[in-house]
């Protein structure tokens, strides 16, 4: 979930059929904007489950209000549920496009005053992706050969977290040739943030004790 600039709640929630079984799943998806101080629902719209088996992951949303180099302003809804990511007009929640990727998007980042989205994905791809038209730049596709739990992009760096691994890897952007290890901890790293100045980052990991 997320509130919008005015500060309307938008929610994604999910209906699955009788005898729900991970790899065998077929159900609806619906996102709605509510208004908090009345109850009111001011739009919504639904889309089929996107199934991804065992990759399965939850979904995100992105409120996204910015004017770009031509003076347009863009006030728009942005989410991923698994292996799809959408758009939406803020206003009147008319769909604005849809992209389908391979793996399930683990990490949904979209940037701040251009239509670009980025795309984490478990299989280890980062797909950058137009949220106007649902196009793909595929000569920007990045392949980082780790399985993503989790990725931040900050300032031409991205850190990763891979399932499994305790390592916290940081690569140069959008050239990712040359990928250091910063930090190995002794448990598998659950989730992170990184600081504004991009100085400090702290990680969750998991207590196996």
């Amino acid at each position: 979930m997320d509130f919008d600039k005015d500060g309307n709640l938008l929610v994604i929630t999910n209906t699955f059929g009788d005898g729900f079984e991970m790899d065998n799943v077929t159900g609806t998806d619906c996102i709605q904007k509510i208004n908090p101080d009345t109850g009111k629902m001011l739009w919504s719209d639904t889309f089929p489950y996107q199934k991804a088996g065992i990759n399965a992951v939850s979904s995100q949303i992105i409120c996204r209000y910015y004017e770009d180099e031509a003076g347009v302003v863009h006030d728009e809804i942005l989410a991923s549920v698994d292996n799809k990511a959408y758009s939406w007009q803020n206003k009147t929640g008319q769909r604005i496009a849809e992209v389908t990727v391979d793996g399930g998007i683990m990490n949904f980042m979209a940037a701040a005053k251009a239509s670009y989205g980025y795309l984490a994905q478990n299989n280890g791809r980062l797909e950058i992706v137009s949220m106007e038209d649902g196009s793909k730049y595929e000569a920007s596709t990045v392949e980082t050969g780790k399985q993503l739990t989790k990725a931040e992009i900050r300032n031409y760096s991205m850190v990763v977290s891979a399932y499994g691994s305790p390592d916290l890897s940081v690569f140069k952007y959008p050239d990712y040739s040359d990928a250091e290890v910063v930090e190995t901890l002794e448990n598998t790293i659950s989730d992170m943030e990184i600081s504004p100045n991009e100085t400090y980052y702290a990680v969750r990991v998991y207590d196996y004790d």
